[in-house]
């Protein structure tokens, strides 16, 4: 039996990356709307922005690179994506009837 390898490296980029794109989603630094001079608050504020722009494609670029790195199943990989897409419709479904 072949034991695989863990990359912890890997986990924490894509850790890293989740946790900058909660940050794109939920401006936990306040708005984007800066003050037209640059006063030590909104400057710091576009540096968060600017750090965390760069989240979506840092957490593609690691998901592909687990996903490619052991050995390719793909009626595996298609049931997981099918299910994962009837999920997100019946969640949806149910939020807007409730709504």
């Amino acid at each position: 039996m072949e034991t695989k390898i863990r990359l912890h490296y890997m986990d924490l980029l894509k850790l890293t990356a989740m946790v900058c794109v909660c940050a794109l989603h939920f401006p936990w630094a306040g708005d984007m709307a800066f003050a037209p001079q640059m006063e030590p608050l909104p400057a710091l504020r576009r540096f968060f922005f600017a750090f965390n722009a760069c989240a979506v494609p840092l957490f593609m670029m690691v998901n592909v690179a687990l996903l490619l790195e052991g050995a390719f199943d793909p009626k595996k990989h298609y049931r997981n994506l099918f299910r994962l897409f009837f999920q997100y419709l019946f969640w949806r479904g149910l939020s807007i009837i409730i709504i």
